[in-house]
């Protein structure tokens, strides 16, 4: 079954210099600029400091490529990272073993001395800042699907900012990150139908964390093509709290208080839009030049870019319930076409019982049909025609008309038990 999903109008690149700058670039490596936009957004995330928060919330990040194949989703990191060459840690484009593993990036272990003067070895955070990447969601979700695993409590819980941690028996064995003390961007490649997959874990709250951008540039022009433009050249986030215009705080100020009030989300799968559209916001700021003040711009910027990305999702969950019909209907089709096969079967080896049954009543003088059909249990009845042919055929008996009705008369072949 075939998906086509949504992608950014070439209006909303006009919106901005820099965003026709990330548009450019795109084109000139003929790859999907939402994925090359996406991972510029993922990639000023990284560099944006620990200490900087938007209403109370860091400034983690989540983002899924979705597309086929071969499409260009790897591609687009590539071209977002000739955009933006260095986002401030080593620690950029590292894949995802485990849950453990995301912390453990984080930290190194040293040898440090203990409250008693000796000393252990101890895991101890080394970096501020990780941007992963997974290059196939399939690996994200058979490791978040193993008995035991951590990877997508930690996924969520990293995107929220909280603590972090596993305790061992050891010292060496136990890995901690404190609340708001890293930074945690995460993007994956990943195909649809694993991302139908990914959708279905909403009651935990993972999908609910992610932004999603297609893997597809139905605008792409003719024509020769664009040369790339220069590396983006963006102010760096300052270590402090970005601010939120008064207009602004007002909308989500309501939502929130509309949410509590309710006790439920509208849309279960919008559960965190509110804080997306403000992360989303911020990151879009930065990207044209601004110092990430939510503003009227930057706010109705991100609204647009996130409208695509909940049609996108959306378009996903309709996707995987036209696929989940079309498998029961095809499992109906099969069991139907089995029955019919079964009771065929069946018909054919009692048409057969019958048909020497009658050759039995036959072989010792002639009788009517009505007479024949009467001696047949009940149950037989409905195959009395097929059956008297099916004698005939065997030459168990003849059929001949006699008078006014037909007789069952013994044939050259009759059925002797």
């Amino acid at each position: 079954m075939d998906i086509t999903l949504p992608n950014l109008p070439p209006s909303f690149y006009d919106e901005h210099a820099n965003l026709r700058h990330v548009l450019q670039a795109a084109r000139h490596h003929i790859t999907p600029p939402d994925v090359v936009l996406a991972s510029v957004l993922c990639r000023i995330a990284t560099t944006i400091p620990v200490t900087s928060t938007i209403h109370r919330s860091p400034m983690n990040y989540i983002v899924a490529y979705v597309g086929e194949s071969g499409l260009g989703k790897t591609t687009g990191q590539a071209v977002a990272k000739r955009l933006i060459p260095n986002v401030g840690t080593e620690l950029d484009g590292i894949g995802i073993g485990s849950g453990e593993g995301i912390i453990q990036a984080y930290l190194q272990e040293q040898k440090v001395e203990n409250d008693y003067g000796d000393k252990v070895t101890q895991n101890v955070q080394v970096h501020k800042a990780a941007l992963f990447y997974v290059d196939e969601g399939e690996h994200l979700l058979t490791v978040g699907k193993r008995e035991g695993s951590t990877t997508m409590p930690i996924l969520r819980n990293a995107w929220s900012g909280q603590l972090l941690g596993t305790s061992g028996a050891k010292s060496s064995t136990t890995r901690r990150l404190l609340d708001n003390t890293y930074r945690f961007v995460l993007g994956v490649g990943i195909q649809p139908n694993y991302a139908v997959q990914l959708l279905a874990g909403k009651d935990a709250g993972t999908p609910q964390r992610f932004v999603w951008a297609y893997a597809c540039d139905p605008y792409l022009p003719n024509g020769p093509t664009p040369s790339f433009p220069s590396i983006l050249e963006l102010t760096p986030p300052t270590p402090s709290a970005f601010r939120i215009d008064n207009d602004i705080r007002d909308i989500v100020e309501t939502r929130q208080r509309d949410v509590l009030r309710s006790g439920k989300h509208n849309d279960e799968y919008e559960s965190h839009f509110t804080q997306l559209q403000l992360r989303t916001a911020v990151l879009l700021g930065l990207l044209c030049g601004t110092d990430g003040t939510v503003n009227a711009f930057t706010w109705n910027l991100a609204a647009q870019y996130l409208e695509v990305s909940n049609n996108i999702r959306k378009a996903l969950q309709e996707y995987a319930a036209m696929t989940q019909r079309q498998q029961v209907r095809d499992r109906n089709v099969e069991w139907v076409e089995t029955s019919l096969e079964r009771d065929q079967l069946k018909d054919e080896r009692g048409t057969d019982r019958i048909a020497r049954l009658i050759g039995k009543h036959v072989n010792g003088r002639s009788m009517r049909r009505n007479e024949a059909k009467s001696r047949l249990h009940q149950r037989d009845r409905h195959l009395f025609d097929a059956a008297v042919e099916r004698a005939v055929e065997h030459g168990y008996i003849t059929e001949v008309i006699q008078g006014d009705g037909h007789e069952l008369q013994r044939g050259p072949n009759p059925f002797v038990t």
